[in-house]
C-alpha cells in the first residue's frame, strides 16, 4: 500500500516488524503492475470514465491506478498523462453517480440506469395512450444508445459495450407502436431472438455464458461476491416470450423456440412452491409477473399447468394493507417466498399478472389498486420502502 501507510501494527512478531519493507512489493511486481494498467485497466475504461459502468469497480480501478502512477519508477511522461486522465475522469464518474446525485431519491447510486428507466417510462406512457408525438423525443434518445452490430439497447451510460436481453425488450415495448421507429423496434427482437441458449432459457448480457464444471469448482470462492457466468434466467426468459408475442403474429412465432423455453420454465420453477426465483428484481414476485406475462404473451392459457400454479401461489400472498412484499431472505429460503413489507412495485406486479389472467374484478385486485392509490395520496408518488431490486442474488440489492 506505499510507505506512507505503515501496517505494521498488524505484526504479532516485534522483530518481523522491524525487517519487513513497507515497498518490497514494488520491486517484484513492477512488470506485471505495468502491462495490467497500460493493456487492461486504461483499455478498458469506458467513454463516461468508469470501469464496467459500476462505482465500486471505478472506486478500485482509480485506486489501483493512482498506486500504480506513485510507485511505478519508470513511467514516461506521456504514460504519467494517460494514467492522471484516467484517474481524472473515473473520479468525475464516481463523484456525480455516488456522492452528488441530486434530486435522486437516496445517494451512493451504484451505475446509471437511464435508458432502462426512460424505456419503461415510454412503456407506461404508450399503454396510458398517450399520444405518439409527445414520446418521440425519448424514443429518439434511446435509439442513439442502440448497439448498431447487434441491436441490442443497454442500461446506462457506460453500459454501451455491454447490451442485454432486459433493456432491450423494455426499451423495444415503449417504442413498438412507433412506425418511424419499425426498423430499431425489428433490430431490437432481432438481438432477442438471436439469444436463446441451448437450454431454452435466455441470460442477461451473453448467450452460453455457462462457465463448465472445473470451472464453477475454481471460481466457488468468487461467487460471494461476483457472477462471473450469464446463465439463463426464468424473467429474463419471460421477457424474452413476452417481446416475441407482443411483436410476432401468432403464425410466425417460432415453436420450437416457445417449446424450448416452456421446457427450461418447467424445469427451473421451485418445487415447493411451484413458481419462479428471479435474477434482477426480489424475487418470487417478480419472476411471477415476468414468466406469466411472457407464456400468456405466446398463447398459452391461465388454465396451462405452470401459469394455474404459480397464480394459486399469487393469491394466498396479499398483506391485510392489500400489499404484496418480499424480502431478500426468499433468496436463502423459500418459506420466506412472497413475503413481507408491501412495496408498490411489488404490488403492482402481483395484480398486473393477475388482471392478466381475468381476474380484474376479484377483491384482491381491488384491494392492490386501493393500497397503490393510497400511497399516491399519501405521499404523491410511489416509494418503496424497502429493497426491491436485485443486483447479486444474496449480497447485493437495490
Amino acid at each position: 500500500v506505499g510507505p506512507e501507510y505503515k501496517i505494521f501494527e498488524l505484526y504479532k512478531d516485534a522483530e518481523l516488524k522491524k525487517r519487513i519493507k513497507p515497498s518490497v512489493m514494488n520491486t517484484k511486481v513492477g512488470t506485471l503492475s505495468k502491462a495490467i494498467a497500460e493493456e487492461t485497466l486504461l483499455k478498458e475504461q469506458q467513454p463516461k470514465g468508469s470501469w464496467g459502468g459500476y462505482s465500486l469497480a471505478t472506486l478500485f480501478a482509480v485506486v489501483s491506478l493512482d498506486h500504480y502512477r506513485t510507485y511505478t519508477k519508470d513511467l514516461s511522461t506521456e504514460q504519467i498523462g494517460k494514467t492522471k486522465k484516467a484517474i481524472r475522469d473515473g473520479l468525475e464518474f464516481i463523484d456525480k453517480l455516488y456522492f452528488d446525485s441530486g434530486d435522486s431519491s437516496y445517494y451512493g447510486v451504484l451505475d446509471d440506469g437511464a435508458y432502462w428507466d426512460s424505456g419503461l417510462a415510454l412503456w407506461a406512457l404508450a399503454e396510458n395512450g398517450i399520444e405518439n408525438h409527445q414520446r418521440i423525443a425519448t424514443s429518439e434518445f434511446l435509439i442513439r444508445q442502440q448497439n448498431s452490430t447487434n441491436g441490442g439497447f443497454p442500461f446506462g451510460y457506460d453500459f454501451w459495450a455491454f447490451p442485454d436481453i432486459d433493456d432491450t425488450f423494455a426499451i423495444v415495448m415503449g417504442i413498438k407502436d412507433l412506425p418511424q421507429f419499425k426498423d430499431a423496434t425489428q433490430k431490437g427482437l432481432g438481438f432477442v431472438l438471436d439469444r436463446q441458449n441451448k437450454d431454452g432459457g435466455w441470460g442477461t448480457f451473453d448467450k452460453e455464458n455457462n462457465g463448465n464444471p472445473l470451472l464453477k469448482i475454481g471460481a466457488g470462492n468468487v461467487a460471494n461476491s461476483a457472477d462471473l457466468f450469464d446463465e439463463s434466467e426464468p424473467d429474463v426468459t419471460g421477457h424474452s416470450l413476452e417481446l416475441m408475442g407482443k411483436l410476432l403474429p401468432r403464425e410466425k412465432l417460432d415453436t420450437e423456440m416457445v417449446r424450448k423455453a416452456y421446457k427450461f420454465l418447467q424445469e427451473t420453477r421451485n418445487t415447493k412452491i411451484k413458481t419462479w426465483a428471479s435474477r434482477w428484481e426480489l424475487n418470487y414476485l417478480f419472476g411471477t409477473f415476468s414468466v406469466v406475462s411472457g407464456l400468456l404473451a405466446v398463447g398459452y392459457s391461465k388454465n396451462d399447468p405452470l401459469v394455474a400454479d404459480a397464480i394459486a401461489w399469487l393469491k394466498i400472498l396479499p398483506n391485510e394493507d392489500g400489499g404484496f412484499g418480499e424480502t431478500s431472505r426468499s433468496y436463502d429460503d423459500v418459506q420466506f417466498a412472497g413475503k413481507g413489507v408491501s412495496t408498490s412495485s411489488q404490488t403492482a406486479w402481483a395484480i398486473t399478472t393477475l388482471v392478466d389472467v381475468d381476474e380484474a374484478d376479484s377483491d384482491i385486485v381491488r384491494n392492490g389498486v386501493l393500497y397503490l392509490t393510497r400511497q399516491i395520496e399519501q405521499n404523491g408518488k410511489w416509494i418503496d420502502v424497502s429493497p426491491t431490486g436485485t443486483g447479486h442474488p444474496g449480497i447485493l440489492y437495490m
